[in-house]
């Protein structure tokens, strides 16, 4: 499961003892769920115990990812192993009180995007990445998208170049 992204988020990122550990078996490139399963039993943990943390591990992985405004196929990788190593599913955002979280990181990454009033076709494949590290459906990601389209087209961008389609719903 190594990979050189999660490799670079593990030396430079500290959390609780348990969780340092679980990171750390991540790295092993034989058997790293069995080994975290025998890590939980042997602390009288469960996957939920860790859930919290493991949510904020995932959600900085994510901010990490996403700092240098570029998503590589590496990062990719790394997001989604981690996810799954972790037990991470798309409700529990919600479900644990991460959806603000998610929110502002989204909202950030698209504030960048739109700052010239237009969306590029490198831009439309970052928005797409960006959307798949959260593993969100369509709508929920463009839920979150429309406000920061909004802003653009108030500030005199066409519709054309923002890479949307905004729902009469939608309040202006």
């Amino acid at each position: 499961m190594i990979t050189i992204t999660i490799r670079k988020f593990i030396e430079t990122h500290t959390y609780s003892p348990i969780m340092n550990e679980i990171l750390k078996l991540s790295q092993k490139n034989s058997r790293p769920f069995y080994e975290l399963n025998e890590l939980l039993v042997e602390n009288n943990l469960t996957r939920n115990d860790i859930k919290q943390e493991a949510l904020d591990v995932f959600l900085d992985l994510i901010e990490m990812v996403v700092q240098d405004d570029c998503i590589i196929e590496d990062e990719i990788q790394s997001v989604h192993l981690l996810k799954m190593y972790l037990g991470i599913e798309e409700n529990e955002f919600k479900l644990y009180d991460r959806m603000e979280r998610v929110k502002r990181i989204i909202t950030e990454q698209m504030e960048q995007l739109y700052t010239d009033n237009t969306i590029d076709y490198h831009e439309r494949i970052y928005k797409s990445k960006l959307q798949g590290l959260f593993g969100l459906g369509y709508d929920e990601f463009q839920e979150i998208v429309d406000k920061v389209e909004l802003v653009a087209y108030a500030r005199g961008a066409e519709m054309k170049d923002l890479d949307t389609f905004l729902d009469y719903g939608v309040e202006l």
